[in-house]
């Protein structure tokens, strides 16, 4: 490692002279804010590896301390140039399972390998490079208003919600679900920071999730004819009531169950979770009002075809909430029915383009997937074979596949 480059101001100065010419007064660049929150010994590099509208994500290789010794880091950068922000991740690197993003990230490793050995020249600025179809150079050379005060934020800040994976509730929520015997594999991506879908029906379970992700609540439609309905939840008892209004929603009728809160107002205003005895609840519960979005005036009944946003979901109005951490309640349709005819407000007539739920031909659809979720709530250790908790397993490469070994090492 170079001399020349330990302190932060003399390796800024050599820098300059490769980036565009950076005007004096209240205007700064992302590499300023970069260099500013790590302060590094010296930089080898910089990739771009995806992007979300005017949102980057890359990572940034660079010489420091780490715990008192002398540290090679590697650390995702959030870029937002919408908000005009720039995050450092602060606890190592998650890049996207494709090639551009591997031989991307090599490049700057490699980079960091010939600094290291001296084969680069010490006054060298970092390499800069993109996985995607994005310039790495102009990105960082981006201007952006410096009325900016370095933050200690954890994660990705608050503008990005959760950021570095599922939040802690989605595991409690998931054994919720197991517990009840509806599917748990149920969960898509949202955009960070935002109760807005990045996906639909995707159905994947928690190690797939980055950050905020959404509930849904299935599709009662066969699958045979289109491909792009392989992923939907068929034949899937639960149902969610959305109380937006608790002044004139049947709160005292609605059984006890989990219940999940909103940001905007009072506990009261909440998800709750509900799981039908059996498909044909489901099922008449539609035939009677015709629709499977049920609006009662007091907020909506989600049989099939929406989605919610997740337990331990942030935004910027705050965060939802588990308020009601107890078993899925059963519910019938009749007593559901009951409890939406005796509201103060007359039912929201909805057209509705769903097909009629299809019962399975021979197989209990449910008690299949609830046998599934009992055999694999443990995950095996890929190297020692123990058992773990898939919460807090983590994922690791062996042979280009990713396999679930202990967090901390094995014993």
């Amino acid at each position: 490692m170079s001399d020349d480059y330990a302190v932060r101001e003399d390796y800024w100065s050599d820098l300059e002279d490769d980036l565009e010419d950076v005007p004096e007064g209240s205007r700064t660049t992302v590499l300023d804010r970069i260099v500013d929150q790590l302060e590094p010994e010296r930089i080898h590099g910089i990739e771009i590896h995806g992007s979300n509208g005017r949102a980057y994500y890359g990572v940034v290789v660079y010489s420091g301390r780490q715990q008192g010794m002398d540290a090679l880091d590697l650390r995702t950068v959030v870029i937002d140039l919408r908000d005009e922000t720039v995050r450092i991740h602060d606890n190592g690197l998650w890049i996207p399972r494709f090639e551009g993003a591997a031989r991307a990230l090599t490049s700057v490793v490699a980079r960091a390998c010939n600094d290291l050995e001296g084969s680069v020249d010490a006054d060298a600025p970092p390499l800069r490079t993109s996985a995607i179809d994005a310039d790495a150079d102009r990105i960082l050379s981006y201007e952006i208003d410096d009325g900016y005060e370095r933050e200690d934020g954890d994660g990705w800040g608050s503008t990005w919600g959760n950021g570095q994976g599922e939040p802690p509730e989605a595991h409690g929520f998931r054994e919720r679900l197991v517990e009840a015997g509806v599917p748990r594999s149920r969960f898509s991506r949202m955009e960070f920071g935002k109760k807005t879908p990045f996906e639909r029906y995707a159905n994947r379970d928690l190690d797939g999730l980055l950050g905020n992700y959404g509930v849904e609540t299935g599709l009662p439609c066969t699958t045979e004819e289109a491909d792009v309905d392989s992923r939907i939840l068929e034949h899937d008892p639960l149902v969610v009531v959305d109380v937006d209004d608790p002044d004139r929603a049947p709160l005292e009728d609605l059984p006890e169950t989990y219940r999940v809160s909103s940001p905007n107002g009072s506990d009261d205003r909440a998800h709750h979770y509900y799981r039908f005895e059996d498909l044909e609840d489901k099922q008449a519960v539609y035939d009677h009002f015709g629709s499977w979005a049920v609006k009662p005036g007091w907020g909506d009944v989600w049989l099939a075809g929406e989605y919610v946003v997740g337990p331990g979901c942030k935004t910027d109005d705050g965060t939802y909430d588990v308020v009601d951490d107890v078993p899925i309640e059963r519910i019938t349709a009749d007593e559901m029915i009951e409890i939406l005819e005796d509201g103060p407000d007359e039912i929201e007539e909805v057209d509705d383009v769903l097909e009629e739920i299809t019962e399975p031909a021979e197989a209990d659809v449910v008690e299949d997937d609830q046998e599934e979720n009992d055999d694999e709530r443990t995950v095996e250790c890929h190297d020692c074979g123990a058992d773990l908790d898939p919460g807090t397993a983590r994922l690791a490469d062996r042979d280009g596949s990713p396999v679930y070994v202990c967090p901390g090492g094995c014993e």
